[in-house]
């Protein structure tokens, strides 16, 4: 099987230049960071979201969402959604990636992306917590993407099911 060619794809702040050898997570890509560093990266690891920077960014994370020591409901919407659609040993695997449902390269490739299309979760109101709310897909058909995502209720989902 002939490997992805990844060659001027952006991933947050890294861009990859070359096929650059094989580790154990596959092939591995040479990318320019654009704080000017370089760093060598698994495929897979860019291809889902999992190489941000070079190294030049553990320190300083914009969104305010950690990715290390405080998991916020966004952050873990975004890797949840991730999980279920690329990761064939996710429990929920066959319901979306398995069917074809994929996440736009725009959220797969950075946290901040997806955050900035969808914004933070809502509160609700006096009666709601802000737990009840949980990221949704308008078409449930449909691709996980921003005209077709929304923080939504369990109400809301009940009746936004698919037939099974």
């Amino acid at each position: 099987m002939k490997p992805l060619d990844l060659t001027g794809q952006r991933f947050d702040r890294l861009t990859a230049l070359r096929i650059v050898g094989a580790g154990t997570q596959g092939k591995m890509w040479l990318c320019a960071c654009d704080c000017g560093g370089q760093s060598i990266v698994a495929a897979r690891r860019l291809k889902f979201g999992l190489a941000h920077s070079c190294g030049c960014q553990q320190n300083s994370v914009k969104h305010g969402h950690s990715r290390r020591t405080l998991r916020t409901p966004e952050y873990i919407a975004w890797r949840s959604m991730k999980s279920r659609c690329y990761r064939k040993r996710d429990l929920r695997f066959a319901d979306y990636g398995g069917r074809g449902i994929v996440v736009c390269e725009r959220w797969l490739a950075s946290f901040g992306n997806f955050l900035a299309d969808m914004g933070l979760r809502p509160k609700g109101n006096s009666r709601r917590r802000r737990s009840e709310f949980s990221l949704d897909r308008i078409n449930s058909n449909g691709n996980y993407e921003p005209k077709n995502c929304r923080w939504a209720t369990q109400h809301e989902q009940v009746h936004n099911r698919r037939a099974a």
